[in-house]
């Protein structure tokens, strides 16, 4: 099984949601968002989070990529 990237994680996690509503719902910024959904970007630990607690299944989709 071929591992899962944070990009692929994050798309699969939004379920239709826009990159400024999940802005809304995270408070992390739509530009950021972009870049993560690029792959030109990862995370910091704090966006993660906020993130991971505006889409429970992100958390989900990254362990199971582990």
């Amino acid at each position: 099984m071929n591992p899962v990237s944070f990009a692929d994680a994050l798309r699969g996690a939004m379920d239709g949601l826009t990159q400024e509503q999940l802005e809304e719902q995270s408070g992390v910024s739509q530009a950021m968002i972009s870049k993560y959904l690029r792959g030109v970007a990862k995370p910091r630990l704090d966006q993660l989070e906020a993130l991971e607690r505006a889409l429970p299944r992100l958390r989900d989709l990254r362990h199971a990529a582990a």
